[in-house]
């Protein structure tokens, strides 16, 4: 090898890697390709890092940052439905008389065995209970009501074996057996 082709080497290995490219101030070339892998290693290292923290901040906010709701019928009851709507229009099912829900403020409608439906707004707070009263109607009042719709299930139910009973080649048969 000659002297010359010793320099056209060197001259090789110490230009920029991109044509038109101008050194960074106070860095060899040869350091930027160095500073740019420490700059993205660390970047690389941290974004992991700060999703996990995020990830943390919103875990934590939407358990811790509840109030509590419970609800206190008057009597016992079998089954429960409370639906509760925010300002946004959302819905929330529950089917217990003790939930959580973030502060605001809330319509909730409560039907506790298939009684008509009460409605109530709450304003929820951080760390707080809100106590809704559920007014049940009396067992009674009930009970009545529960017979008069079975009285009326019966009949409808009565009237359609008897329809059931003729069938279409059945013409013979009067239309009232009885």
């Amino acid at each position: 090898m000659t002297t010359q082709s010793k320099e056209a080497d060197s001259q090789i290995a110490t230009s920029a890697p991109l044509a038109g490219a101008q050194p960074l101030a106070g860095v060899p070339a040869g350091g930027r390709v160095a500073k740019t892998k420490d700059t993205l290693s660390v970047l690389v290292t941290a974004l992991p890092i700060v999703g996990a923290v995020g990830t943390f901040f919103v875990w934590a906010a939407a358990n811790f940052y509840v109030g509590d709701v419970e609800i206190t019928p008057n009597r016992s009851y079998n089954a429960l439905t409370v639906k509760v709507y925010d300002a946004k229009g959302q819905e929330a099912t529950f089917h217990s008389p003790k939930f959580q829900l973030m502060p605001g403020s809330y319509h909730i409608v409560m039907n506790a065995d298939d009684s008509k439906a009460q409605h109530a707004d709450a304003k929820i707070a951080f760390q707080q209970k809100a106590n809704i009263t559920l007014n049940l109607p009396e067992d009674s009042a009930r009970s009545s009501d529960e017979k008069s719709k079975s009285d009326a299930k019966a009949a409808d139910d009565n009237e359609e074996s008897k329809s059931k009973t003729k069938r279409w080649w059945q013409f013979w048969r009067s239309k009232n057996p009885e």
